[in-house]
């Protein structure tokens, strides 16, 4: 056991020197340890519960454990750390003046690049996002996507990958059929907008109610699509055209851009080569009915899967298996991730398992986030039933909305209030979305979303503004939280409970950012920018920056005030927020 403890206490006390001068989320390598917010111990800085994690391998109570590394490591002197009591079973550390300078330095050097992760881009990922229905209006429903998608591609992007947006657009298929048919049959009816095609799918819908065999008609305008019909296909172009641009008029309001946007209908034939590829493998299976299924229930543990109706025309889950097969044959992607609703979690189950099955190369590196519905305050939204909140209206009414927040605060001219509406309404919609874990439902409110107190996007804009008031000031006066000043601190320099508090959540930034990009989870960054703006606002009470007690104080402050705001800008920037010039 001796052995085994000084192998781990060399491993913990090097994580603890690497945390003085970087992340304080430090995992070890060899045991998976990790520094953590103290547990328990009033003095300590950090805690860790390496004791936990190796009881078992040593077959040793980790207070047993605890207790031996702890008497070891407090017989070795340290320039960055204390070693403190354990607190049942949790190892607890504090920090020197030292260490905690070393930690201030790192956002300041880094600036921009603070939180972000290189790694010499060697990884590619694709992220599918947004992804609306052709012929259907882009509503609140399509915003989770939208958002979630565009903030996992920015962290994916800061931690070391070359990340592909995808837009992939669904136009074929019976549901856009079924928009052709509404055209043909109410021929009178002007067709100028999304709003229009609305209406008509929900009249199609009602038609059909009625009529059962207009479903066949339908159908057979599936296979006209796919083979080639000429005036099928001149009318699906004028709907993609009038689906596309107020799709754009959405993307370019929330400030989100795409690498590639592509359709569903390009991905017909390489879906077709698969269905066969597993008709020949034996992986799939012709029905009764003539329909070919993929059958995942033995082996795989999932429902089998339709790949191809009788008649021959694909499903969404055949132009999936070809867009999977396509990209990887394009961008020889790491890591592909779908981000749509959980509602479709069985789909994507079903066409990962059948890719495993035909033993293709990238089918494990495929993965699915899954997030909960959007609801409205009268209940689910339906496309079909014509119960959507359009997502421009929704844009339009988040601005509106935030321009009368801006206006009771602050007397500004009408083009500079409606310049920060645009950016705190914008900013609100997002982060009222990317705040909520991914697998919780929404029920959606507006005039919530847009609130200016709490957890919310203007507050963590507010703070970032009152940052860089502070800096503006200081420049005026002369004064600059020049890079060095911290290090030319008294080794003992008395850091006061609020300085230290507020250094160490910066310290955890880049651990934060890791933690999220593995998880794929943005709201781990939005839940720690909250932390770290409350924390800002009780330093600021009780800390007088320009008007500190002593120049190396106000310098040391200026540092800290400058870290918090290269903090908050960078995470909102990962999270697609953008920060106005005042507030």
């Amino acid at each position: 056991m001796a052995s085994q403890l000084q192998k781990i206490e060399e491993e913990i006390r090097e994580s603890i020197i690497m945390a003085a001068s970087s992340a304080l989320s430090v995992k070890l390598a060899g045991n998976g340890v990790e520094l953590t917010p103290p547990k328990g111990a009033g003095d300590a800085d950090v805690s860790s519960p390496a004791a936990f994690r190796i009881s078992s391998m040593l077959k040793k109570p980790p207070q047993e454990i605890a207790q031996a590394i702890t008497k070891s490591l407090s017989g070795r002197k340290s320039q960055n750390f204390t070693v403190l009591p354990h607190n049942n079973g949790f190892l607890n550390f504090s920090f020197s003046s030292a260490a905690i300078r070393k930690l201030l330095a790192q956002p300041l050097a880094e600036d921009g690049d603070f939180g972000h992760n290189d790694g010499g881009r060697s990884r590619k990922a694709i992220v599918e996002f947004s992804s609306p229905n052709i012929g259907k209006p882009m509503h609140i429903g399509h915003i989770r996507s939208t958002i979630l998608g565009d903030s996992i591609s920015r962290i994916l992007l800061a931690s070391g990958y070359k990340t592909v947006s995808s837009n992939y657009l669904c136009e074929s298929g019976l549901q856009t059929a079924k928009l052709l048919l509404a055209i043909q049959l109410f021929k009178t009816k002007k067709i100028t907008s999304e709003k229009d095609l609305l209406s008509l799918y929900v009249d199609i819908h009602k038609e059909m109610e009625v009529k059962p065999e207009l479903e066949l008609q339908a159908q057979g305008l599936v296979l006209k699509m796919e083979g080639g019909d000429k005036e099928v296909l001149r009318q699906l172009e004028k709907v993609r055209k009038l689906s596309t641009e107020p799709f754009n008029r959405n993307y370019s309001l929330l400030n989100i851009k795409f690498d590639e946007e592509v359709y569903d209908s390009d991905y017909v034939g390489d879906g077709k080569r698969i269905a066969a590829e597993a008709l020949e493998k034996g992986i799939a299976f012709r029905d009764k009915a003539g329909e070919v299924v993929a059958g995942l229930e033995e082996k795989w543990g999932a429902p089998n899967l339709i790949i191809l109706r009788s008649n021959g025309t694909t499903l969404y889950s055949t132009r999936d298996l070809g867009l999977a097969e396509r990209q990887y044959s394009k961008y020889k992607f790491d890591t592909r991730i779908y981000v749509t609703a959980s509602e479709q979690n069985l789909h994507f189950r079903q066409v990962f398992a059948i890719l495993r099955a035909l033993g293709k190369p990238y089918a494990d590196r495929l993965r699915h986030i899954g997030f909960g519905l959007i609801s409205l305050e009268e209940g689910k939204l339906s496309t079909r039933e014509g119960r959507v909140l359009l997502l421009e209206d929704v844009i339009n009414d988040a601005v509106s909305l935030a321009l009368e927040e801006v206006r009771k605060r602050q007397q500004y001219s009408d083009g500079d209030a409606a310049e920060i509406a645009q950016i705190v309404g914008i900013a609100a919609l997002k982060y009222s979305i990317i705040k909520i874990s991914s697998e919780k439902d929404i029920r959606f409110s507006l005039r919530e979303a847009v609130k200016f107190d709490g957890n919310t996007a203007a507050y963590l804009q507010y703070t970032c503004v009152r940052a860089k008031n502070i800096l503006r000031k200081a420049k005026e006066d002369g004064l600059q939280p020049a890079a060095n000043t911290g290090l030319l601190l008294p080794a003992d320099y008395p850091f006061d409970s609020e300085e230290k508090k507020l250094i160490l959540l910066l310290g955890q930034f880049p651990g934060v950012v890791e933690h999220s990009a593995r998880n794929l989870s943005p709201y781990i960054i939005g839940d720690y920018l909250f932390k770290l703006a409350l924390q800002f606002s009780s330093f600021y009470d009780t800390s007088p920056v320009l008007k500190a007690e002593s120049q190396k104080s106000r310098g040391l402050r200026l540092q800290i005030v400058k870290a918090t705001e290269t903090a908050i800008q960078n995470g909102l920037f990962l999270l697609g927020i953008d920060v106005p010039q005042k507030m």
